[in-house]
This record gives C-alpha cells, sequence and structure tokens, in this order.
C-alpha cells in the first residue's frame, strides 16, 4: 500500500483547502439564516404567530443530532427506518423472552420466636 508523504506542499495545500472549506461553510450559513430571517419576518407580518414563534424557538435551542442508524445482531450497521424498528422489536423481543438466570439467593426460612434479642440496657 503506498503511503502518502507528508511534505509542505501537500500541508499548504491542506491548508488552503480548509480555509476554502471554511469560507464556503461561513457563507452557506449565512444564507441560511438570511433565509430563515425572511420566512421568520414574512411569517410575522401575516400574523401566523404559530409558526413564526416555532421558527423562532428553534432557532434559539442548540442542535441535537439525532441517531438514524442500529447495528443488528450480527454487528452489521442498519440504516433503514423499518430494518431498525424491525431489529428493535427483535431485541426487546430477545430480552422480554430470554432464559432466566438463577440469580436469586436462596435463603433459608428461619423461625424468628426462636431469635434471643436480649433487652436494651
Amino acid at each position: 500500500m503506498h503511503q502518502k508523504r507528508f511534505t509542505r506542499s501537500s500541508e499548504e495545500d491542506y491548508k488552503t483547502a480548509r480555509r476554502n472549506e471554511k469560507r464556503i461553510h461561513k457563507a452557506k450559513k449565512r444564507l441560511f439564516y438570511e433565509e430563515l430571517l425572511k420566512d421568520a419576518e414574512h411569517l410575522k407580518s401575516s400574523n401566523e404567530s404559530r409558526a413564526f414563534y416555532k421558527i423562532i424557538n428553534n432557532s434559539r435551542k442548540d442542535f441535537k443530532s439525532r441517531v438514524t442508524i442500529c447495528r443488528n445482531s450480527d454487528g452489521e450497521i442498519l440504516s433503514n427506518p423499518t430494518e431498525i424498528s424491525q431489529r428493535w422489536v427483535e431485541y426487546f423481543s430477545d430480552l422480554l423472552n430470554a432464559a432466566h438466570t438463577n440469580n436469586a439467593v436462596f435463603v433459608p426460612h428461619q423461625n424468628y420466636q426462636d431469635i434471643q434479642v436480649p433487652p436494651p440496657d
């Protein structure tokens, strides 16, 4: 296998590409927020307060990523929503119908009347 050499020129190319990517990302993010503000202004002017406040509240909240993949019983990654649902059904049915291990500790029954407790002093 051929391994790429890290030279000054390749490092400079990488830094240049990264700067360009950041510049593009900033521009797209700015355009997204401008479009979002235009939508909010339109909703406010058309008295659609519910949709307006929904946009405002969603913009104030932090981003929460959603996990849309899981692994099957063989360890392969599933990304199809129906396959993921079937995997959860399989997981919980296995969990529910698993052979119960006998983890209970047996404590012999003691007759509490036979226990001698000295009176308090």
